[in-house]
C-alpha cells in the first residue's frame, strides 16, 4: 500500500508499506499516475535513535545529532565546449535540533536535511538553503523520518540508481536548472 507521509513545495513523500521505501514525488505526477495511495501521520524524528541504529555521524556542532556524508559522484555536461565537462556532488544526511537552523518555521524540535554540497552548480528550485548556528548553510531539502531509514538502507546497499530515483532525478539529471546532464560517473561511497 502507498502513503503519502510528507511533503515539501511541489512533491510528496510516498512510503511504500510493502518494501518500506519512500520517494519524492511530483504531486502532478502522483495525481495523473492512477496509484491509490492513503494519508499517514507523520512520525516525529527521533534523532539519538537514529544515531545509535546508523554509526558514522562526524559532528561535533552544537545542535547536530548526526551528519554523514552519503555519496558523491560526478555528472557529465554537454556545454558544447569541451568533452571533459563537470560538476562534481557530494550528498549527505544531517539531523539537527531546530533550534540551530536560523529562520525556522514549524513545530517539530528535530529536522533531518538530505543535503548536496557543489562548488559549481546552480541548484534546481526544489532545493533549499539551511543556516546552521549562523555559521554554515547547506543546500537541500528536509525529509521524513521513513525516508531517512530508506536513505540509510540505499547507503548500506551502495544503491545509487534507488538513491537518485528516490528523489525524483533532483540529484542527478534535474539537480541544475541552467545545465544539461548527460550522465553520471565517479560515484564513490563514504
Amino acid at each position: 500500500m502507498f502513503y503519502i507521509v510528507d511533503y515539501y513545495g511541489d512533491y510528496v513523500f510516498v512510503f511504500d508499506s510493502d518494501d518500506n521505501s519512500c520517494e519524492m514525488v511530483l504531486r502532478s505526477n502522483l495525481k495523473t499516475s492512477g496509484v491509490a495511495y492513503d494519508f499517514l501521520l507523520r512520525k516525529s524524528i527521533e534523532p539519538y535513535k537514529i544515531k545509535m541504529i546508523y554509526s558514522g555521524s562526524n559532528s561535533k556542532a552544537k545542535g547536530i545529532i548526526f551528519d554523514k556524508q552519503l555519496v558523491s559522484y560526478k555528472l557529465g555536461v554537454d556545454s558544447g565546449r569541451s568533452d571533459n565537462d563537470f560538476i562534481y556532488v557530494v550528498t549527505g544526511l544531517r539531523v539537527a535540533e531546530t533550534s540551530c537552523i536560523t529562520n525556522y518555521r514549524g513545530t517539530d524540535k528535530y529536522v533531518a536535511v538530505f543535503y548536496v554540497i557543489s562548488l559549481n552548480i546552480l541548484y534546481n528550485f526544489a532545493f533549499q538553503w539551511f543556516r546552521f548556528n549562523d555559521q554554515f548553510e547547506i543546500c537541500g531539502f528536509m525529509i521524513p523520518d521513513c525516508m531517512i531509514h530508506y536513505i540509510m538502507r540505499l547507503y548500506r546497499d551502495k544503491d545509487s540508481d534507488k538513491l537518485f530515483s528516490a528523489f525524483d532525478g533532483l540529484l542527478t539529471y534535474r539537480i541544475a536548472r541552467d545545465r544539461n546532464i548527460v550522465s553520471v560517473y565517479d560515484i564513490e561511497w563514504d
